[in-house]
């Protein structure tokens, strides 16, 4: 249920994947993909939207969980958040170290893909020493 951001080459603005909301039609074929069985990313990738998305429409836990952390962000910071990009990215510092000691779940997900990641970057650094 954890997905990787995948970036762009420097430049290029992220993929939004569709733009605006998500159709009640979508939905409904969003269940029922899961109903048979596909994964999160599978469902997204077959709509062209993120894994948060997907997860966002089909569990009614994480829409909950969502607009809580909304709520709270809006809360701790203002209504402008967006006006002070040096106090969200505090904040969100602050917000994933506290889940991290917090919650096991969420750090052995961060353990995880921090292995994943390095042993990537390990295998490129040797493929260039090498070739």
């Amino acid at each position: 249920m954890f997905c990787v951001l995948k970036f762009m080459p420097r430049g290029v603005k992220w993929f939004r994947g569709i733009q605006g909301k998500v159709t009640e039609d979508m939905k409904i074929r969003m269940k029922k993909l899961r109903e048979d069985g596909k994964t999160f990313r599978e469902i997204a990738e077959t709509f062209n939207v993120s894994c948060s998305t997907v997860q966002y429409h089909l569990s009614p836990r994480q829409k909950e969980l969502t607009k809580k952390r909304a709520y709270e962000r809006i809360k701790r910071l203002g209504p402008a958040s967006q006006q002070y990009p040096e106090r969200v990215r505090k904040y969100m510092r602050e917000y994933q170290s506290e889940r991290y000691k917090s919650d096991p779940e969420y750090r052995e997900r961060m353990l995880k893909h921090v292995r994943k990641y390095d042993t990537k970057k390990r295998k490129a650094i040797k493929a260039k020493l090498e070739g």
